[in-house]
């Protein structure tokens, strides 16, 4: 779940008592005519807005566990404080504490009864344990107080609520609703697909699987060799194949269905060719990182980039490639390769 909270500034300003540490010394010091023993530096513990700010740089960098703790101090000493209490909310339920979380959204929900954050946040603890019947008023009082930008997820987790209700109508609404306010959301569009499917309206399945397709792939054109966008395609992909074969099965003499199941069996078996690759050059950046500029490991890992279509950065691999080693004939054949198109347009 995103996280949700807001700027906070601390109110805990620290009592100056300078004036007191003279007649402290003197009280404690040393007998006269002796040098007084030098005294430890004293911390000052961390303000709140110190470790609200460690806690949110924790959140950035994906590490919940660290930023519990810091939360924590934040809310002991602000009991108040409804961006701390959101934020230690959302850590919890991310290391998987629902109860704490639950107990802690509620906290938020006292603070400012009218947040929509609090209520979003207790609502999708419950669907997330299947407690549909529960996480249902919380995601419609979620919805009325968000502002429009927000009402996205709102609407996803109430189409997951009604459909763990098996109220498959009001799920697709509340799906659509959730795409008529941002269309790229491919979770959702997935959704959808699985809803139609579930009420039997097959036609709008498939008509949504090619709607969502083109999406991707227009994703693909724009960031080619994509890892994300590959996984969804892949997602996307199997789905729309069961989909297919449950109509080939109703019509099994429809030829035209079976050639788009093939198609789609093509395509399923290029994709896991493309994320085969991905995982190779996972390897290959890590032997990097082991070997510095290996030519070897350089030339892999160009050969690598341009199989899975990122030309420049595969060209960059084996110019470094032929600085060290001239005579590498296969970096040499695989940079013509790239720089040929280039020449061509030169020409």
């Amino acid at each position: 779940m995103t996280n949700m909270r807001a700027t906070v500034v601390s109110v805990a300003p620290w009592l100056a008592l300078l004036s007191l540490i003279p007649l402290a010394v003197a009280q404690t010091g040393a007998p006269a005519g002796e040098p007084a023993a030098s005294q430890p530096a004293q911390t000052q513990p961390a303000s709140p807005a110190e470790l609200f700010r460690q806690a949110e740089d924790a959140v950035a960098a994906g590490d919940f566990v660290t930023a519990i703790p810091a939360y924590e101090a934040v809310v002991a000493a602000e009991p108040r404080n409804l961006a701390a209490l959101l934020g230690l909310a959302d850590a919890y339920f991310s290391t998987g504490e629902g109860f704490k979380a639950v107990e802690t959204y509620n906290a938020a929900r006292k603070v400012a009864p009218n947040d929509w954050r609090a209520e979003f946040g207790v609502g999708t603890v419950y669907l997330q344990e299947n407690y549909h019947r529960l996480a249902l008023p919380f995601l419609q009082r979620a919805l009325s107080f968000a502002p429009p930008r927000e009402r996205h997820r709102i609407l996803h987790n109430l189409a997951m609520v009604h459909r763990g209700l098996h109220r498959l109508p009001e799920a697709i609404r509340y799906a659509r609703q959730a795409l008529a306010i941002d269309a790229e959301k491919l979770d959702t569009r997935r959704l959808l697909i699985a809803l139609y499917a579930e009420s039997k309206q097959m036609p709008e399945a498939v008509a949504e699987a090619r709607a969502t397709y083109d999406l991707i792939r227009q994703g693909l054109a724009d960031k080619p060799g994509d890892r994300e966008q590959l996984t969804q395609l892949a997602q996307l992909l199997a789905t729309w194949s069961a989909l297919v074969q449950q109509q080939i099965a109703a019509a099994p003499k429809d030829a035209s269905l079976r050639l788009q199941f093939a198609d789609l069996l093509e395509q399923v078996s290029d994709v896991r060719q493309q994320l085969t690759l991905h995982d190779a050059l996972e390897q290959v950046d890590q032997a990097h990182e082991a070997a510095g500029d290996n030519p070897e490991v350089l030339f892999a890992r160009g050969r690598l980039r341009y199989m899975i279509g990122q030309p420049e950065q595969a060209a960059e691999d084996l110019r470094a490639v032929l600085k060290a080693v001239p005579e590498h004939e296969r970096a040499k054949e695989l940079l013509g390769r790239i720089e040929a198109p280039d020449q061509t347009a030169e020409r």
